[in-house]
Protein backbone atom coordinates (compact mmCIF):
# COMPACT_ATOMS: atom_id res chain seq x y z
CA UNK A 1 0.00 0.00 0.00
CA UNK A 2 3.08 2.61 0.65
CA UNK A 3 4.32 2.13 -2.70
CA UNK A 4 1.27 2.69 -4.33
CA UNK A 5 0.62 5.71 -2.45
CA UNK A 6 4.51 6.97 -3.13
CA UNK A 7 3.55 5.97 -6.94
CA UNK A 8 0.70 8.21 -7.13
CA UNK A 9 2.11 10.83 -5.22
CA UNK A 10 5.10 10.97 -7.43
CA UNK A 11 2.85 10.98 -10.91
CA UNK A 12 1.17 13.32 -9.09
CA UNK A 13 3.86 15.66 -8.60
CA UNK A 14 5.63 15.13 -11.46
CA UNK A 15 2.79 15.88 -13.87
CA UNK A 16 2.21 19.16 -11.86
CA UNK A 17 5.91 20.24 -11.99
CA UNK A 18 6.15 18.86 -15.55
CA UNK A 19 3.01 21.69 -16.25
CA UNK A 20 4.66 24.41 -14.86
CA UNK A 21 8.06 23.71 -16.70
CA UNK A 22 5.88 23.77 -20.00
CA UNK A 23 4.31 26.99 -19.24
CA UNK A 24 7.41 28.51 -18.04
CA UNK A 25 9.06 27.28 -21.24
CA UNK A 26 6.22 28.69 -23.56
CA UNK A 27 6.64 31.99 -21.88
CA UNK A 28 10.66 31.92 -22.82
CA UNK A 29 9.60 30.63 -26.56
CA UNK A 30 7.56 34.04 -26.67
CA UNK A 31 9.57 36.01 -25.00
CA UNK A 32 12.32 35.47 -28.20
CA UNK A 33 9.85 37.38 -30.29
CA UNK A 34 8.51 40.12 -27.90
CA UNK A 35 9.48 43.77 -27.85
CA UNK A 36 7.84 46.66 -25.62
CA UNK A 37 4.97 45.77 -22.93
CA UNK A 38 4.60 42.69 -24.27
CA UNK A 39 8.28 41.57 -23.45
CA UNK A 40 7.73 43.49 -20.16
CA UNK A 41 4.61 41.28 -19.59
CA UNK A 42 6.23 38.39 -20.49
CA UNK A 43 9.11 38.65 -18.02
CA UNK A 44 6.73 39.30 -14.79
CA UNK A 45 4.17 36.12 -16.47
CA UNK A 46 7.68 34.45 -15.65
CA UNK A 47 8.53 35.81 -12.53
CA UNK A 48 5.39 34.96 -11.22
CA UNK A 49 5.65 30.88 -12.59
CA UNK A 50 9.02 30.89 -10.25
CA UNK A 51 8.04 32.99 -7.55
CA UNK A 52 7.68 29.78 -5.05
CA UNK A 53 9.87 27.22 -6.73
CA UNK A 54 12.27 29.52 -7.31
CA UNK A 55 12.05 32.90 -5.69
CA UNK A 56 15.56 34.35 -6.26
CA UNK A 57 15.03 33.36 -10.00
CA UNK A 58 12.16 34.68 -9.54
CA UNK A 59 13.63 38.31 -8.44
CA UNK A 60 15.59 38.83 -11.01
CA UNK A 61 12.77 38.50 -14.00
CA UNK A 62 10.68 40.52 -11.82
CA UNK A 63 13.73 43.04 -11.78
CA UNK A 64 13.95 43.46 -15.43
CA UNK A 65 10.46 44.24 -15.87
CA UNK A 66 10.84 47.20 -13.13
CA UNK A 67 13.26 48.30 -15.18
CA UNK A 68 11.99 48.15 -18.34
CA UNK A 69 8.36 49.33 -16.93
CA UNK A 70 10.45 52.54 -15.31
CA UNK A 71 12.09 53.28 -18.88
CA UNK A 72 8.84 52.80 -20.79
CA UNK A 73 6.69 54.42 -17.93
CA UNK A 74 4.21 51.32 -18.29
CA UNK A 75 2.40 51.75 -14.91
CA UNK A 76 0.91 48.47 -15.03
CA UNK A 77 3.81 46.51 -15.78
CA UNK A 78 5.60 48.57 -13.05
CA UNK A 79 2.65 47.88 -10.24
CA UNK A 80 2.96 43.70 -11.79
CA UNK A 81 6.83 43.61 -11.16
CA UNK A 82 6.93 45.06 -7.82
CA UNK A 83 4.18 42.31 -6.54
CA UNK A 84 5.77 40.25 -8.13
CA UNK A 85 9.26 40.96 -5.96
CA UNK A 86 6.63 41.43 -2.96
CA UNK A 87 5.58 37.83 -3.77
CA UNK A 88 9.58 36.69 -3.83
CA UNK A 89 10.08 38.37 -0.38
CA UNK A 90 7.32 36.79 1.29
CA UNK A 91 8.43 32.96 -0.31
CA UNK A 92 11.47 34.22 0.86
CA UNK A 93 9.68 35.21 4.80
CA UNK A 94 11.30 38.67 4.23
CA UNK A 95 7.45 40.15 5.14
CA UNK A 96 8.47 43.52 5.61
CA UNK A 97 10.13 43.95 2.50
CA UNK A 98 7.37 42.33 1.08
CA UNK A 99 4.81 44.62 2.87
CA UNK A 100 6.55 47.47 1.23
CA UNK A 101 6.83 46.46 -2.38
CA UNK A 102 3.19 45.69 -2.02
CA UNK A 103 2.24 48.81 -0.87
CA UNK A 104 4.07 50.59 -3.88
CA UNK A 105 2.18 47.68 -5.81
CA UNK A 106 -1.48 49.10 -4.42
CA UNK A 107 -0.58 52.65 -5.03
CA UNK A 108 0.10 52.29 -8.48
CA UNK A 109 -3.41 50.19 -8.49
CA UNK A 110 -5.19 53.11 -7.17
CA UNK A 111 -3.74 55.35 -9.58
CA UNK A 112 -4.66 52.90 -12.32
CA UNK A 113 -8.20 52.45 -10.71
CA UNK A 114 -7.81 48.96 -11.75
CA UNK A 115 -10.02 46.83 -8.91
CA UNK A 116 -9.01 43.57 -9.86
CA UNK A 117 -5.34 44.12 -9.17
CA UNK A 118 -6.11 46.52 -6.33
CA UNK A 119 -8.03 43.68 -4.82
CA UNK A 120 -5.47 40.79 -5.28
CA UNK A 121 -2.44 43.56 -3.88
CA UNK A 122 -4.65 44.06 -1.00
CA UNK A 123 -4.83 40.46 -0.29
CA UNK A 124 -1.27 39.59 -0.71
CA UNK A 125 -0.73 42.57 2.17
CA UNK A 126 -3.46 41.00 4.63
CA UNK A 127 -0.97 37.22 4.51
CA UNK A 128 1.97 39.26 5.45
CA UNK A 129 0.10 40.70 8.19
CA UNK A 130 -1.07 36.79 8.95
CA UNK A 131 2.53 36.24 8.59
CA UNK A 132 3.28 38.50 11.31
CA UNK A 133 0.41 38.24 13.56
CA UNK A 134 -0.53 41.54 12.84
CA UNK A 135 -4.35 41.72 13.11
CA UNK A 136 -4.72 45.66 14.00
Amino acid sequence: MRKINFVIFFLLFSSILFSVNSKIDNLFFKLRDSVGTERIDLFNQIAEELSVQSPEQSLSWAGYALILSEEMNYDEGKAYALENIGSCHYSLKLYKRALDYFHQSLQIDQSLNSKEDEARTLNDIGLVYQQLNDYD
